[in-house]
């Protein structure tokens, strides 16, 4: 039976891999569009027509198979722009998720004949699901999974046979692996996220303690926002789980992993009982003593020169985001804000003015590097020093800023070595930028400084700061 046909304008997208490589980049054209042809029954969005289909006989083969986000193949709601490197071999696919409005869409991403990454829409209509491709008698399923069960055996019109599905990181998790009580788990809520202490129950880290971190807003669930608001911001929540997934260091947290089957996307990370650096500092005051004060700042320096190293700027350095591990070790973490060098994808947010470096001050535009950390840490230093409290506290921000601008900088705290006020003096807190210390300079000089024990003894494992919340620590220098 003949039938007309009409071109449809698509939104799949091809992406064109590197043919030097075999697919192991996105080239540039990857936003690049392309016309498909669709049947004149099969438009997609038109539910006024009627699609003519074949329905399957084969019943779905128990729980497994029918739930899409128990596939390995599936990998919610990871953008496109993430998915290039896996495809190696024609045949390769895996299955994304997206959303129009509250409406949750399935597509098939395929590495075609053609070494092009096609992307076909799964549709659902009725109960059941089809791909949006043009033919005739197209097969409808109950499940996705059935559907590609079916497609590994019978050739795609238009298209090659699935072969072998991408298997998802093992840092991807369903929000059923983690188990959390909203009401009496919940750690904070701020204006920008909810964090809670959850279990992990399923995967590599089974059984172990970690934070839940959800991008809100502030949003309630209940809220009409709520939807809007964590659909459009879970991007942000993918780049802080990519940021961290580079890492690997002792003094930054543990990135377990990021449930990202469905909305909201959340973040797991290492749980630290014993809170932050902050509250320690001022819990303690002056029952710290100078050599375990150096070693916070040493555990600091060691984590700030591993994100030096991955090109990695972190943005947020403050004492409020660093945490006591239940080994006694000070662990970087807050990630919200960091990103790489020359890169400003990430939730637009300003650094805290008291950590703003001159040059960001007078420019927020400006493409920022190790050397914007590097006047963080020595706020941080600072706060180490005077328990936990901002230098010039009692003159407004504005104050702050105008003398910061003008060269007028603060004296340290007392009890911080004077070899150690010197180098900050000399190597952090300068106008020029490309003038500053590295991390990996800092890290030289605390060495120096820490092989005096002579003139700043180390406490005994039982006599820190730390051992009231009994962690037993030795501070040895590796």
């Amino acid at each position: 039976m003949e039938q007309s046909k009409k071109n449809v304008e698509s939104k799949k997208k091809d992406l064109i891999l590197s043919k030097n490589h075999l697919i192991s980049k996105l080239d540039r054209l990857a936003n690049s569009s392309v016309n498909s042809v669709y049947s004149k029954n099969l438009l997609v969005g038109r539910k006024s027509k009627k699609t003519r289909m074949f329905f399957s006989n084969k019943k779905d083969n128990g729980h497994i198979e029918c739930d899409i986000e128990e596939q390995t193949y599936f990998h919610g709601l990871l953008p496109r722009k993430y998915i290039g490197s896996n495809f190696k071999n024609p045949g390769d696919y895996l299955i994304l998720l997206k959303y129009r409005g509250t409406e949750p869409r399935y597509f098939l991403e395929l590495l075609d004949g053609d070494i092009l990454v096609k992307r076909i829409e799964i549709v659902k209509e009725n109960g059941y699901y089809y791909l949006s491709i043009s033919g005739d008698n197209l097969k409808s399923f109950s499940s996705i999974p059935s559907l590609v069960k079916y497609y590994h055996r019978n050739q795609i019109p238009g298209y090659i046979c699935l072969k072998n599905p991408i298997q998802r990181p093992k840092t991807f998790y369903c929000h059923s692996y983690v188990k959390y009580n909203k009401n009496d788990d919940l750690i904070g809520k701020g204006s920008f996220s909810t964090i809670y202490k959850g279990i992990i129950n399923e995967g590599p880290h089974k059984g172990t303690p970690t934070i839940i971190k959800f991008l809100d807003h502030g949003k309630k669930e209940t809220d009409k926002e709520y939807f809007k608001t964590i659909k459009k911001t879970y991007k942000y929540l993918i780049k802080e789980a990519s940021i961290l997934f580079e890492t690997n260091d002792k003094n930054i947290l543990t990135f377990y992993g990021i449930c990202i089957d469905n909305l909201p996307i959340a973040l797991l990370i290492e749980y630290c009982p014993e809170g932050t650096l902050e509250s320690h500092l001022k819990k303690e005051k002056n029952n710290i003593c100078i050599g375990e004060l150096l070693y916070y700042c040493y555990d600091i320096v060691k984590g700030m020169k591993h994100l030096s190293m991955l090109k990695i700027v972190h943005k947020n350095l403050t004492p409020s985001s660093i945490f006591i591990s239940n080994n006694g070790y000070l662990k970087i973490g807050s990630f919200s804000k960091a990103s790489e060098y020359g890169c400003n994808d990430t939730m637009p947010t300003e650094i805290e003015l008291r950590y703003q470096p001159p040059e960001y001050m007078l420019n927020k535009n400006i493409e920022l590097n190790e050397s914007t950390d590097i006047w963080s840490y020595g706020i941080t230093v600072f706060q180490i020093f005077n328990n936990g409290l901002l230098p010039l506290q009692e003159i407004n921000d504005e104050q702050f800023k105008e003398r910061i601008l003008q060269n007028n900088f603060f004296s340290f705290p007392k009890k911080c070595p004077d070899t150690l006020s010197f180098g900050m003096k000399k190597g952090i807190f300068i106008s020029q930028p490309t003038n500053r210390f590295t991390f990996c300079n800092i890290e030289e000089l605390l060495e120096v400084i820490l092989k005096r024990t002579d003139l700043y003894p180390l406490p005994k494992p039982n006599e820190t700061s730390l051992s009231k919340k009994g962690i037993s620590r030795s501070f040895i220098l590796l």
